[in-house]
């Protein structure tokens, strides 16, 4: 190994070892250096440095007595910084090798917020460092959902030092939750079950979380579970979160008593080792205790234990007394924790001996035992090869019908067959019960047939049906987002991400062929449906996607007349409505990919006038009827959005008509707030996002009209309001949106200053412009270089480059706004010949050039 590589290592080592403590650091240095004296005596040198400069007054209060200690603490709280960006900080959470977590609050809109905020420690200022703490940043922001803490804010200290803030989870840790409210068999099942959809959600990132264990899941106040702690989070693609990591420094176990083999072994970990810590997690949630005794083990015995030993059976291994009532409708159990699993696992020993402990080894028997033992396989190809199989399987478990983690025995799924249909067996059984009670032996050998026969014959049909289902909602929740969302932050996937999407069509195309084997199953063509919506939309939906807008439309008629066709008997009750929703999709699609230079041809015009017309009596069928309230919302959003169309339509019509614009965007305003109200009144969540669509596109309108007042107001409304929802889901979506609200909020301010004569307006008009135009600059550069191969991002980014040049234009900075415009033009063109492109890109750089010409004649 060269002098760089062995340094790279030496320093990928020190950053792991240091959040690490006794006995797991001895065991990660003794995995990482392996026979490596000369190595490991660097490292250790490297990790009494760091312990002396980090801790200060801390490294004393191991030995000293408890006055001194509490002392010791008491200046260590002195040393708490008041505030840290606009944060004023309360008390610290905690603290890592090369960062602090402090409680914080922020006063917002009047009320204090509470948040966890994250600064690097002084005088780490390495570039790995930054580096490591910067990834854990980004991955934090690729994350969006409500069972993982959410990142809210980021920024730089006065000295330098970076942070970033996050949700404040107050909770408990999830096994002293379970114990102290005193979970039954059922609702444990069910928690694990919230935190597999959160680490799916993670999994769908390409990021391995590598520390899940009861103290990294927390239960807040509503009994919401929250997966916190990503510093020791590795991405599946290294490149795609800053950099190549070395292979035995990413497999490093951190907890031992939740960690993989693999990572005991040194090597790569994957999405199957988070499975194994869920694992070893529903194993204590369920036993009491984790499946191997870890304590006063050295860390080669504990690689044998977890390598090579086979876990005992749940149903054997519950701690006495663990649960005195727990029942599969919710009984409880009693106290699990024993110990912390940094010094010690939870393994108590000891067999069911009391009377509720042998009804629930009966209950963990089987079905259960065999779902966490795949979970806990030696080798990942052998575990559940998603969370979301594994979450499916507890369901299975739920909802009696045979558990994936071992071949279908035939009489045990007639048995919970029998199970899920006890009402129609037993009124079989009652009707055969008429023939016993003649007494003939004959009858009874007849009726025991048919009844088996017809078990079969139903559960055949049931079989059939459910494969076709489950196979193409597993297609169809693929196709929105999870592959595709992966492949959109790696650098060069335009062609993967075009192959997947055709590899999808072949298999779309196949399960239509399929599902018309037999007689027509209303639930597969609805699905069939769905599927090739959101096929239409991985192809050219509002979203980033391929650019292949023909094909999408292709796709979207194909989920419209898989809708129409459905019979008239099994149509679900929302079936006029989905499909007008289905055709305003289309509309989008095809008005978005119709615009040339912001103006729509005339035979465009004509075909979406013709759509619209379709919708608007679609719409016009579906009632306003008090017992389905739960539509109101739907029918009440999509009238809004048809107005809003019309609108779109007269406003980027060749000759635009903005009075009629504005007279549609008026009604479409007024529906819209009538959906809001009415989701209010029903308790429903309503996304404000199509609302603040229409505030950009009117505010756009008032500009052009030069209403510039109103056109003010508006772009600022639209402003609030993507703040708003960037900081309830932090997506690409909202950071998309945000920055079109900075470029417009710009926008409208250039057109004010060239309308006043006064020279501090004009100065502080261009001054707020600059403010505006560097945030969306930034939010438009990380969506970029995220999705390098989606032309949406790089029409975003070319459009803020360009109005960056036009601002420097405007003050007058010829030669600066030359070379701005130069550069944006080299991007574009390379990122064309690349085949990433638009006709918003291809019309922006035309205006880039147009802007470098006259800059030269002004020079």
């Amino acid at each position: 190994m060269d002098s760089s590589g062995r340094h790279q290592r030496l320093t990928d080592i020190y950053l792991e070892a240091c959040d690490l403590q006794g006995e797991e650091r001895i065991a990660y240095l003794d995995q990482a250096c392996g026979d490596d004296l000369s190595l490991r005596e660097e490292v250790e040198a490297m990790l009494a440095t760091h312990s002396e400069s980090d801790t200060g007054l801390d490294g004393l209060l191991a030995d000293e007595p408890t006055i001194l200690r509490d002392l010791l603490t008491d200046l260590n709280k002195a040393k708490l910084p008041s505030h840290i960006g606009g944060y004023r900080v309360v008390k610290e959470l905690g603290r890592g090798g090369f960062g602090t977590v402090y409680l914080a609050i922020r006063d917002s809109g009047g009320l204090e917020e509470r948040v966890a905020l994250k600064v690097l420690h002084e005088g780490h200022n390495s570039p790995e460092i930054l580096h490591r703490f910067q990834r854990e940043n980004r991955i934090l922001v690729a994350l969006s959902h409500p069972n993982i803490a959410r990142r809210i804010d980021g920024g730089t200290t006065e000295d330098g030092r970076p942070f970033f803030v996050m949700e404040y989870i107050d909770g408990e840790p999830l096994d002293q939750w379970c114990d102290g409210n005193r979970l039954g068999l059922v609702d444990r099942l069910r928690v694990t079950q919230t935190i597999l959809d959160a680490v799916q959600e993670v999994h769908n990132h390409g990021i391995v979380h590598r520390d899940l264990k009861p103290g990294n899941i927390l239960i807040d106040r509503n009994g919401r579970p929250v997966v916190i702690d990503f510093g020791v989070a590795k991405d599946l693609d290294p490149e795609s979160y800053g950099g190549p990591i070395h292979p035995t420094v990413a497999s490093a176990p951190h907890t031992p008593a939740y960690a993989a083999p693999e990572q005991f072994l040194g090597k790569p970990t994957n999405a199957g080792s988070d499975l194994y810590a869920v694992g070893v997690i529903l194993y204590e949630l369920l036993a009491g205790q984790r499946p191997y005794d870890l304590t006063g083990l050295s860390p080669a015995q504990k690689q044998k234990v977890i390598c090579e030993k086979p876990p005992p059976l749940p149903s054997k291994s519950i701690h006495q007394g663990h649960s005195s009532e727990m029942g599969t409708s919710g009984g409880t159990g009693g106290v699990t924790r024993t110990s912390d699993p940094t010094t010690g696992p939870s393994h108590r020993g000891g067999n069911p001996t009391t009377g509720t402990d042998a009804r629930l080894s009966r209950q963990l028997r089987g079905d259960l035992d065999d779902i966490v033992l795949k979970a806990l396989e030696k080798r990942p190809v052998d575990r559940y090869r998603t969370a979301e199989a594994f979450r499916e399987d507890i369901e299975n478990y739920l909802s009696d019908r045979p558990v994936m983690a071992k071949p279908p025995n035939p009489i045990t799924t007639a048995v919970k067959f029998v199970r899920r249909n006890r009402y129609k067996v037993s009124t079989v059984v009652l009707s055969m019960g008429v023939f016993l009670s003649w007494g003939l032996f004959a009858w009874q050998t007849m009726a025991t047939t048919n009844l088996q026969q017809t078990i079969t014959i139903q559960e055949l049909q049931s079989e059939r049906e459910s494969i076709l289902i489950d196979t193409l909602t597993d297609l169809s929740s693929f196709m929105s987002g999870k592959a595709d969302q992966k492949l959109r932050t790696i650098v060069g996937t335009t062609d993967a991400r075009a192959y997947i999407a055709e590899y999808l069509k072949q298999r779309l195309d196949r399960m239509g062929t399929l599902s018309q084997g037999g007689e027509a199953i209303s639930a597969v063509q609805l699905e069939l449906a769905n599927a090739w919506a959101t096929y239409a939309d991985v192809l050219g939906g509002f979203s980033a996607n391929l650019g292949r807008s023909e094909e999408a439309l292709a796709a979207m008629d194909q989920a419209i007349l898989l809708r129409k066709n459905l019979k008239p008997s099994e149509q679900p009750a929302d079936h006029t409505l989905a499909l007008a929703e289905l055709t305003q999709r289309w509309i989008q699609i095809k008005h978005d990919a119709s615009l040339v230079q912001g103006s729509l041809p005339p035979q465009a015009e004509a075909t979406l006038s013709d759509r619209l017309d379709q919708v608007e009596a679609l719409l016009g069928l579906v009632p306003n009827d008090p017992s389905q309230r739960n539509l109101e919302v739907r029918r009440l959003d999509a009238l809004a959005d048809l107005a809003t169309r019309r609108g779109r339509i007269a406003y980027s019509a060749k000759e635009k008509r903005l009075d009629q614009a504005f007279e549609l965007w008026t009604q479409a305003d007024k529906l819209y707030q009538r959906a809001s109200q009415t989701a209010i009144e029903l308790n429903q969540r309503y996304n404000e996002r199509n609302r603040g669509l229409l505030q950009f596109t009117w505010a756009n309108g008032l500009r052009k009209a030069n209403q510039l007042e109103e056109a003010f107001d508006k772009s600022e409304a639209y402003l609030s309001l993507c703040r708003v929802l960037l900081q309830q889901q932090n997506t690409p979506t909202a950071q998309r949106d945000l920055a079109k609200g900075l470029i417009l909020g710009y926008l409208t301010r250039r057109t004010l200053s060239k309308t006043t004569n006064q020279p501090d307006e004009i100065i502080e008009l261009q001054r707020q412009s600059q403010l505006l135009l560097e945030e969306a600059n930034a939010l438009a550069e990380a969506l970029h270089a995220g999705d390098p191969g989606d032309a949406r991002s790089l029409e975003l980014w070319a459009e803020t480059h360009y109005n960056m040049a036009l601002l420097q234009f405007d003050g007058q900075h010829y030669e600066l706004a030359s070379e701005s415009a130069g550069a944006l033009v080299a991007h574009v063109r390379r990122e064309h010949a690349r085949g990433v492109e638009n006709e918003r890109s291809i019309a922006i750089l035309k205006a880039a050039v147009e802007l470098q010409r006259i800059c030269a004649e002004r020079k």
